[in-house]
């Protein structure tokens, strides 16, 4: 609901958000901790914020070598940052990471996303 919020341009919708992204901690499993930050960094783009999307997605616990549960949209998120960062061969590894994740997973949101923001970094490098 927030993130719904958000995009329609309502800021309280940050608020559900940091509530949601509380609840993901401390259900105290992997998999909620990584939609939390899946779904936080999502709120904190939408809001122009990509330094600290960036910043949540790098930290320990977000990327989990141990599952492929939305390490793919992970991979993107952060790589989707980074071109909005103006950081372009940084974004690269996460990029082809997360094309990759999505083929291999079967993930037809995740692979649409990771298409996406193949075509971002595209258009930013020129080629």
């Amino acid at each position: 609901m927030g993130n719904i919020l958000l995009f329609q341009g309502q800021i309280e919708g940050e608020q559900l958000v940091k509530e949601s992204f509380s609840i993901s901690q401390s259900l105290g499993n992997q998999i909620s901790l990584i939609e939390g930050f899946n779904q936080t960094s999502m709120a904190l783009m939408v809001l122009g914020r990509f330094t600290e999307a960036h910043d949540l997605m790098s930290k320990k616990g977000a990327a989990d070598t141990k599952t492929d549960f939305r390490q793919d949209a992970i991979q993107s998120l952060l790589a989707c940052t980074l071109v909005h960062l103006g950081r372009y061969e940084e974004a690269q590894p996460h990029a082809q990471s997360g094309l990759a994740l999505a083929r291999r997973v079967g993930d037809p949101y995740g692979l649409s996303f990771a298409l996406i923001v193949q075509g971002w970094l595209a258009i930013a490098e020129g080629s």
